[in-house]
């Protein structure tokens, strides 16, 4: 349990690295940036119900507050989270997604 866990953190947390490094270079990305005026929408798939409940709360918390925090900061593209139930079952994600 402690490994989904980690893997599910780790999994992330290079997610929400990957955006941030993404937005973070506004020379690089002044194209894409003015073609993102509405926002951007991000998915989340976290086992939200089910057996690990628990772990996929607190990661949908976690991402809600970092989404939060980012879309405060003036000139930030504003981002809006989606977010996706798995419910720890292999199957269902193809299916969410």
């Amino acid at each position: 349990m402690k490994r989904v866990g980690m893997i599910a953190a780790i999994a992330a947390a290079t997610a929400l690295a990957v955006v941030s490094a993404a937005v973070a270079r506004p020379a690089a990305n002044a194209t894409a940036l003015a073609a993102c005026k509405s926002g951007v929408t991000i998915g989340m798939l976290a086992p939200i119900t089910g057996p690990a409940a628990s772990i996929g709360g607190d990661q949908l918390h976690w991402a809600q507050f970092y989404f939060t925090q980012w879309n405060k900061v003036k000139g930030h593209v504003k981002i809006k989270l989606v977010q996706g139930d798995t419910q720890l079952d292999p199957r269902t994600p193809a299916g969410v997604a």
